[in-house]
């Protein structure tokens, strides 16, 4: 399965036999869903934090009000890991340059955890 969301810098680098798979993304987003939340913080996960150009990882959950947000450390090796929950929180994605609100990501839902 492809990411939900990805960024990259320069031009995309893809598989020839599958021109969608993007091979260098610095950022990739998904939204986790009940059937698929173990393996995209699982396998998945693992996979994704063994791309060299990756730097970011963000996993929106869409059934309460959280994202967890992986990046590299500044060393290289190894992820460090920041959560915002719940009304109010907000999360900066240094990539990006951006703070994100989870009352405006969430503002057309009705997650039935807070």
């Amino acid at each position: 399965m492809l990411p939900r969301m990805m960024a990259l810098c320069g031009e995309p680098i893809v598989l020839p036999e599958r021109p969608e798979a993007i091979t260098n993304p610095t950022l990739i987003v998904e939204v986790l869903s009940k059937s698929t939340e173990s393996y995209d913080r699982g396998d998945k996960a693992l996979y994704y934090q063994q791309i060299e150009s990756l730097r970011e990882y963000v996993m929106v959950d869409q059934y309460a009000r959280r994202v967890d947000y992986y990046r590299r450390a500044s060393s290289g090796e190894g992820w460090v890991l920041s959560r915002a929950q719940g009304a109010g929180a907000e999360l900066e994605i240094t990539g990006l340059g951006v703070t994100l609100s989870l009352d405006q990501l969430y503002a057309r839902t009705r997650p039935l955890v807070e």
